[in-house]
Parts: C-alpha cells; sequence; structure tokens
C-alpha cells in the first residue's frame, strides 16, 4: 500500500469513526421523553397536563422533549438546570409520555442533539391550527404529569 493509500484509509477511518460518535442513538417507541412545563396554566386543577403544553413552536414546528428513560438522575437534573438557565425561567413541571403515544398519532420524534444530549423533537406536526390542538389533546390525555 502506497503512503497515500494508507493517509487516506487512516483518514477516512478517523472520518467515519467521528461522524459515527456524533450521531444520536436511535429512538424506540418504548421510551419515555418528557416536555417541561414552564407555565402553571398548563396544567389543569386536577393536575393533568393541557394540550397547549404540547403544541408545536409556531417557528419551527416542533415540539421540544427529552428522552427520560435514557437519561441517568443526574444526567436529568444536570439538564433540568441548564434549560431553565437557558430559558430564565424555573421549569414548573413535566409530562411523561412513551414514544408510541405519540407517534400513533401520525407524529414522529426524531434525536436532536444539537445543544444537549438525549434531547428530541416531535416532528410532522399537520400546519392547521386545529389539527394540531386535536393531536396535542390525544397526547396530553395519555401523559403522566408532574408538577414540582
Amino acid at each position: 500500500m502506497g503512503i497515500l493509500q494508507k493517509i487516506w484509509s487512516i483518514s477516512l477511518s478517523v472520518f467515519i469513526n467521528n461522524d459515527q460518535r456524533s450521531l444520536p442513538e436511535p429512538i424506540s417507541s418504548d421510551e419515555k421523553i418528557t416536555r417541561f412545563i414552564f407555565d402553571r396554566k398548563h396544567f389543569r386543577s386536577d393536575g393533568s397536563v393541557k394540550p397547549a403544553a404540547f403544541l408545536p413552536n409556531p417557528e419551527n414546528q416542533q415540539t421540544s422533549v427529552f428522552r427520560k428513560s435514557k437519561m441517568t438522575d443526574e444526567e436529568f437534573q444536570g439538564t433540568r438546570g441548564k434549560v431553565e438557565n437557558l430559558r430564565k425561567r424555573n421549569i414548573k413541571g413535566e409530562a411523561l409520555n412513551f414514544v408510541y403515544e405519540v407517534t400513533c398519532q401520525g407524529l414522529e420524534v426524531d434525536p436532536e442533539e444539537t445543544d444537549f444530549k438525549w434531547h428530541a423533537d416531535i416532528v410532522n406536526w399537520p400546519l392547521e391550527k386545529q389539527k394540531q390542538i386535536m393531536l396535542a389533546l390525544e397526547i396530553s390525555k395519555l401523559s403522566e404529569s408532574i408538577k414540582y
């Protein structure tokens, strides 16, 4: 093997290994995901989660969640603190769901770890607000709520 072939082989190996390390782990349907809730108005008086807590961000049509079943308690608390600092608001609670409770509504949960390990986005929301509300209602019915 010539010197150029060796350099190319090593360069390709480093590129592939680095690229594989940067890819998020695929999401399984039985994972628990959590939606951080920053506003008490997203809880009903009985403590259940209102659909508005799940509506997508109007700017990117995505709903941010974290893959809680993948995180240690320490990772979760650290992430929670970082998110609160970033948003400059205290988290008031969480809405927990299994991934399949979201995907059975025709939505997808995509891993997206640009800023946070174990972060994901609920995507493929319809553009019509009424359809978004109906899907969010179904997800909220299946949610386990945790108030802080």
